[in-house]
């Protein structure tokens, strides 16, 4: 099979688990149930097996499933070596990608750059989900304090490790205001890397899905095909339903937080205004709540501008 992928040239992913389950209870994943608080360990052996095998079957690319990886500070970091280690015997896999645990720490920080030193890193996740204490408190999910988060960007920084921060939009209790403040916030905290935006989705066994989450914060839903990027056989589409709006959060101030957030990725990430922002934020103390709110006003205002001088060609 992986010869005849080879020959169609077809790249080959694996998945590796390393540990099962999760001791956080956030209500939007399933991995919050009961059912999996507890978490087991896959036997080191059989985990160096399967890193070995990864290795010398030349497998490119790996996704450690595991929903806190670090969590096993010691044993965790000795699998990143033997991971390292069959990669210099074999050129092989070209990089892992790692859930990290849930409020990292320094700890954490010191694998990712252990990987990063060693060209096997995809980046280094900060997620906070929102950056509201209420959305957090109704989805059972502590952050990092800001202090912390500010200090393992600065290390990160420092260590050239590249960073992203993901925000799920939709969750219980999240307003339209609530959620620019959060966006900007990261800003303010110095997450100028990238900050992914998902939807939240209605994981069949999450809390968040149950009919009394539902009824409680008047969610509302939308299927929809090939959410996730990526090719697919045109004969069995994939689907997902994630929340179009809930009692905090119409549909049309979901949709205009969505594109608040591409404003942020477009121009604050990909740089086109992010020396602007900054540079007035450090000399002119303009808030990038500020910046941001008011060249979101002018956008809109010009792409109006524009629908209208095409209506009237």
């Amino acid at each position: 099979m992986l010869a005849e992928a080879r020959d169609q040239r077809v790249i080959i992913n694996a998945l590796l688990e390393t540990n099962r389950g999760c001791p956080f209870k956030c209500t939007f994943c399933d991995w919050g149930s009961l059912t999996y608080n507890k978490i087991k360990k896959v036997p080191t052996d059989i985990v160096e097996q399967e890193i070995s095998w990864i290795a010398n079957n030349k497998i490119k690319f790996v996704d450690v499933s595991d929903a806190n990886y670090g969590i096993f500070k010691d044993r965790d970091f000795n699998l990143l070596r033997e991971m390292i280690k069959m990669k210099t015997l074999t050129g092989f896999p070209e990089s892992y990608s790692f859930n990290w645990q849930k409020n990292s720490t320094s700890e954490t920080l010191s694998m990712v750059d252990f990987l990063t030193k060693n060209n096997s890193a995809r980046g280094f996740t900060l997620s906070v989900q929102s950056m509201s204490d209420d959305v957090l408190t109704h989805i059972k999910r502590n952050n990092l304090e800001i202090s912390n988060f500010k200090s393992l960007l600065a290390q990160c920084n420092a260590n050239n490790i590249q960073t992203y921060t993901e925000l799920i939009l939709g969750l219980p209790n999240e307003t339209k205001a609530s959620w620019k403040e959060g966006v900007n916030a990261l800003l303010e905290a110095g997450q100028h890397n990238n900050i992914e935006v998902w939807f939240c989705q209605l994981l069949e066994n999450a809390e968040l899905n149950s009919p009394t989450s539902k009824k409680t914060y008047d969610i509302k839903s939308a299927k929809i095909v090939n959410y996730i990027s990526g090719e697919s056989s045109t004969d069995l589409l994939e689907g997902i339903s994630v929340i179009k709006s809930t009692s905090t959060l119409s549909f049309e101030d979901l949709v205009d937080s969505y594109m608040y957030s591409w404003m942020i990725t477009n121009f604050h990430s990909f740089g086109w205004t992010q020396i602007i922002s900054r540079w007035l934020r450090s000399n002119d103390n303009i808030s990038f709540d500020e910046f941001y709110n008011n060249f979101h006003e002018f956008v809109k205002q010009d792409v109006r501008r524009d629908c209208f001088d095409h209506a009237n060609a």
